[in-house]
């Protein structure tokens, strides 16, 4: 059965992988067991800060996806013939052409999935490489899904948190599926379970994968201080790659205000979802399609409709069935499959920056 949120870019590789996803859990209890969750799991707290300057922390950030390593392989090396070396130059210079380090955020380029974790012996690779990519840009996030991580698996979400923060220098963390995370577990035990993150990491920003789906819509408890460093990340309407979740987006400004980042979701062997929709149309029509979607967050036709877009640089995954095979989206002048679309992406990107 498809998830509504997608799995962003990294369905194709479990699929290739022969890795199964972990169910969700069949009850919520086991978040009721003990206060201490994450102290038992191991989880450290991180005295690593991030200046997002004053006011709103989205203002003036540019988001972009830039997929890299999926556990221990660097899939655009794989899929794209990029090597990390590239990527680490792509993205000085897509920094320069912003405004600089603090007006960019990197997304997904780093990926772990169950099956297949990022082991020791990777670590000092993939760090330098999350360390080259924080010298471009102030946000740097890693990608984890609740489906396989959550507190009732081994890892806990609380230990892979801690592996990315203290071992691979990221300071951010997309968890994926969260709103359907929080269908299943209730608002309570999704509010504790972030409460918990943002407490122990109170340097890192969280962005939830919100789905397309108003009614699960993950909703912060009085009292509570999570929402406050995470953003909320809805898809374009599926089976489309243009058509805007204006209701969707209202509700999660209430929550979030002024961080809400729209984006293109990704399952390469799903058809119509948005993004293979996307990665099918010539370039020019890619270009106009950015640049609209940039341009309506910036300026809603109603208040509390605002958005930030997440610009497809480096992925997200294209349709398995089409002639791209899956492989990830390549925004670039160089490596296989270039669509040579950054230079119509950069005017959008400037004016959001």
């Amino acid at each position: 059965m498809r998830i509504a949120t997608g799995r962003i870019g990294s369905a194709f590789f479990l699929a290739f992988l022969g890795v199964s996803l972990v169910a969700f859990p069949q009850s919520a209890s086991f978040l009721h067991l003990s206060q201490t969750a994450a102290s038992q799991s191991g989880i450290q707290s991180s005295s690593q800060t991030t200046d997002l300057g004053s006011g709103d922390p989205s203002t003036g950030l540019v988001f972009v996806w830039y997929f890299g390593y999926s556990c221990n392989s660097f899939i655009p090396q794989n899929e794209l013939n990029l090597s990390p070396t590239t990527l680490l130059e792509e993205a000085s210079k897509l920094s320069s052409s912003v405004g600089g380090p603090s007006h960019l955020a990197l997304i997904s380029p780093i990926d772990e999935v169950r099956g297949c974790q990022v082991t020791e012996s990777s670590f000092a690779a993939e760090r330098s490489y999350v360390e080259g990519l924080r010298r471009s840009a102030i946000l740097v996030f890693g990608r984890l899904d609740l489906d396989q991580f959550n507190v009732n698996t081994n890892p806990t979400i609380y230990e892979e948190a801690s592996m990315y923060v203290h071992e691979l220098d990221l300071n951010g963390i997309w968890l994926d599926h969260a709103s359907e995370y929080y269908g299943v577990v209730g608002q309570q035990s999704f509010n504790s379970i972030m409460q918990k993150l943002t407490t122990a990491f109170p340097g890192v920003r969280f962005m939830l994968n919100n789905g397309a789906d108003a009614s699960k819509v993950t909703v912060p408890t009085v009292g509570t201080t999570w929402s406050k460093s995470t953003y909320a990340s809805p898809t374009v309407i599926f089976g489309t790659d243009n058509a805007i979740p204006s209701y969707l987006i209202s509700v999660l400004n209430k929550y979030f205000p002024g961080r809400v980042v729209l984006h293109l979701d990704s399952f390469a062997t799903v058809p119509n979802e948005p993004m293979g929709i996307f990665a099918n149309q010539v370039s020019a029509v890619e270009v106009s399609t950015v640049s609209s979607l940039a341009a309506t967050g910036l300026s809603p036709k109603h208040p509390g409709e605002g958005f930030n877009f997440l610009f497809p640089v480096i992925g997200a995954a294209t349709e398995a069935s089409s002639i791209w095979g899956g492989t990830l989206y390549n925004s670039l002048h160089e490596g296989l499959n270039d669509r040579s679309t950054i230079t119509g992406f950069i005017r959008p990107m400037e004016e959001e920056a």
